[in-house]
């Protein structure tokens, strides 16, 4: 799920501090998963990829229902620009998550109608960049429980 682009490394090599725009990023790293504008006019852009793993109890009739979920290596990347849409920074977090099926199944449901939609929509439509909403992931999906 996700965007699997940004576990390329070697499109990295491609970035230039100052240099390389909003669009030219899109075209290196494709659509962003989230947009988050800061204040002072710069935003960042987050490119999540996650791989799932259904955990061997799901499988087992009965206690599947109350023990099975499913594990997710999460990687969010985000990339830094400034007000004039020139990238300056990028970072790159990991962590693991479990999850009963049923607590993800809330969090999936809990995610429909956040404002991510719109903030994605918003930042493409002003690039004049495709939009597809199925890139979307909503930061419920991705950040960390403690967040």
């Amino acid at each position: 799920m996700g965007n699997q682009a940004a576990n390329d490394f070697g499109r990295y090599t491609q970035l230039e501090k100052g240099a390389t725009t909003k669009a030219e990023v899109y075209e290196i790293f494709g659509h962003p998963a989230d947009v988050n504008y800061k204040p002072d006019g710069s935003s960042d852009w987050n490119i999540v990829s996650i791989q799932s793993q259904i955990a061997g109890a799901t499988f087992i009739p009965f206690i599947g229902i109350l023990a099975g979920g499913n594990q997710q290596d999460i990687r969010v990347t985000t990339f830094q620009f400034d007000p004039q849409g020139k990238f300056q920074s990028v970072q790159t977090y990991e962590h693991r998550v479990y999850a009963n099926q049923w607590a993800s199944i809330a969090r999936a449901v809990d995610s429909f109608g956040d404002p991510a939609f719109e903030r994605v929509e918003s930042e493409m439509l002003k690039l004049r960049l495709n939009f597809d909403k199925n890139a979307v992931v909503p930061p419920k999906l991705f950040e960390m429980p403690n967040k």
